[in-house]
């Protein structure tokens, strides 16, 4: 027998031998934590471009709802630092992240960009950050002038004839420095699954017929918080923080 034939006889009784290696596992998804926005018009559920009434007389349509939250935390952590929110391209979603439930118990956030970046180059920021100008687009205003914080617009039809006109235009554009606000909910409601998710209100109804500060949409109709629009600014970031609630 030759010295050949006897190794790999050797060989093959030890690979016999060997134990077979148990897979490996499959990896295990990390949880998700999903923040989401849905507007409502009172006790109705909003999409846009779809018609409602204000105090029975005034058909209105909303065509838009952009905005900024910057430094968003829980539990004194921050857990994002910025989100921009377009109902039109993301469906509802505010942000997602990795997490659980119990690390993100409550929520607060700034409206809009803070002082220290909203003047700054906005194509310097990362292509992921929301703060980049290409996810930006429209919701900066120009290198000097930095982000447009909020953005609703909407139509009226100031013509009660029952012919859906809409002739005029409501444009509502908060920015600038002087104008952030701060929200905040003590407590979170998620729901129970992997990637789970919270979900916040905004109620435009309210935000147009609130009842302490509501807007006249018939001579209060466009802020771009420019000079001599400071009170309609102001009235605009306020009921915009005031009509929303957490599930």
């Amino acid at each position: 027998m030759s010295y050949r034939f006897i190794v790999c006889l050797s060989l093959l009784a030890l690979a016999g031998c060997k134990k077979d290696t148990p897979p490996d596992p499959d990896p295990v998804e990390p949880e998700t934590l999903t923040i989401k926005v849905w507007p409502k018009f009172a006790n109705q559920n909003l999409e846009l471009n779809q018609t409602f009434q204000l105090n029975d007389t005034t058909d209105i349509q909303i065509t838009e709802i952009k905005f900024y939250m910057s430094d968003i935390t829980s539990g004194g952590v921050v857990k994002k630092d910025y989100a921009l929110y377009d109902y039109g391209l993301t469906g509802g979603t505010l942000f997602t992240i990795e997490g659980t439930p119990a690390g993100f118990t409550d929520f607060s956030a700034l409206v809009g960009v803070p002082a220290s970046v909203n003047n700054d180059d906005p194509s310097a920021f990362p292509s992921s950050s929301p703060l980049n100008i290409a996810n930006a687009n429209d919701m900066h205003w120009g290198w000097s002038f930095g982000y447009i914080f909020i953005k609703i617009e909407a139509r009226i039809d100031t013509i009660p004839d029952g012919i859906p006109l809409f002739d005029q235009a409501l444009t509502y554009h908060v920015g600038t420095n002087a104008y952030t606000g701060n929200m905040s909910f003590p407590q979170l409601t998620w729901d129970d699954s992997h990637a789970h998710t919270a979900r916040l209100w905004f109620d435009l109804e309210r935000f147009i017929n609130h009842p302490t500060t509501p807007i006249d949409v018939y001579t209060e109709q466009t802020t771009h918080s420019g000079a001599g629009q400071e009170a309609l600014t102001q009235k605009v970031l306020d009921n915009f923080i005031d009509s929303f609630t957490a599930e």
